[in-house]
């Protein structure tokens, strides 16, 4: 059970890299054992699924991109932010095929497109739409996996797809000059990766929370410090049926950091929520501020002020 102080339970799925090859590096059980904590790691499909495994208590902590605390937080469910990555920006591209019509956003308005709702697919589409004065519920937005969504591009059941490595390369191989870059991520989001757990797990197990944040950014500086390692590792966990070679492309291109969650990065947050709302992707306005943390020991010494308590 939640807060037992035996078990820590850690959602872990292919799009949170920091957390799937901390769970791989397979260090972080020894160091909760040196509290008497055990850890289990629950293994799902994709970030959005966070927030309901937390909400149902299934388990106490894990990551996703930008857009799923800020959905949780809207439905009510108890969870508080403990830190963030730096930012992302390459990570993601709008792409379509030459000839489909769309040269920009502006021509987006009642087409196809495929993307991870809920991701933060969702924030760099919503972000674009804003500039150009269109509605989110204005488009046909295909929902599905990343995966999902190239293969119904590939096939040409969408008109458009939001993807990211390692699938966004496979589609460059595959279509070459036919393949149209319409937009990247990092022109309008930080795209940052947002780790969060159950507030009763937070309040009931402190020093775990402390252990599990030192864990992650003592990973995320291994593999800044050698991708081919962490490559390797997720090459032969077969996580993408990406190679190692492929793995090791996208994990270069990535900064690989654990911060605190700043004001920068609440100023972010509520920037994005206050959008969602415009949009209709959330019901009711929030205060993302209500939701953080007091900064873990383990992030005190990045050199970066806290958003909210110390």
């Amino acid at each position: 059970m939640m807060g037992s102080g035996r078990t820590v339970r850690i959602g872990v799925h292919p799009y949170n890299l920091s957390l799937l090859v901390l769970k791989l590096r397979d260090t972080l059980p020894g160091q909760l054992a040196a509290i008497g904590r055990d850890v289990e790691w629950v293994e799902f499909e994709d970030g959005r699924c966070t927030i309901d495994l937390i909400g149902d208590d299934t388990i106490d902590l894990g990551g996703s991109g930008s857009v799923p605390p800020i959905l949780a937080q809207a439905e009510r469910l108890p969870v508080v932010y403990l830190a963030a990555s730096a930012p992302r920006p390459r990570h993601g591209v709008l792409v379509t095929r030459r000839g489909s019509g769309i040269t920009g956003v502006a021509d987006l308005a009642g087409r196809s497109v495929a993307l991870m709702d809920g991701s933060f697919h969702t924030d760099v589409l919503a972000r674009a739409l804003d500039e150009v004065g269109l509605s989110y519920r204005g488009l046909d937005v295909v929902d599905g996996l990343v995966d999902e969504g190239m293969d119904r591009f590939l096939a040409g059941e969408v008109d458009a797809w939001l993807g990211n490595d390692p699938y966004l390369e496979s589609v460059r191989s595959a279509l070459g000059a036919d393949l149209v870059d319409v937009l990247e991520s990092g022109a309008l989001t930080s795209n940052r990766s947002i780790w969060y757990a159950a507030t009763g797990f937070v309040e009931s197990e402190p020093a775990a929370v402390d252990i599990v944040l030192s864990a992650l950014r003592e990973s995320d500086r291994a593999i800044a410090a050698d991708p081919a390692a962490a490559a390797a590792l997720l090459a032969a966990a077969g996580i993408g049926d990406a190679d190692a070679t492929t793995w090791d492309t996208t994990l270069r291109n990535r900064s690989w950091q654990v911060l605190p969650v700043t004001a920068e990065i609440v100023a972010e947050q509520q920037d994005a929520a206050d959008r969602y709302l415009r949009h209709g992707i959330i019901d009711r306005a929030i205060t993302v501020a209500e939701a953080v943390a007091p900064t873990a020991a383990s992030l005190r010494a990045a050199g970066h002020a806290p958003a909210g308590t110390a």
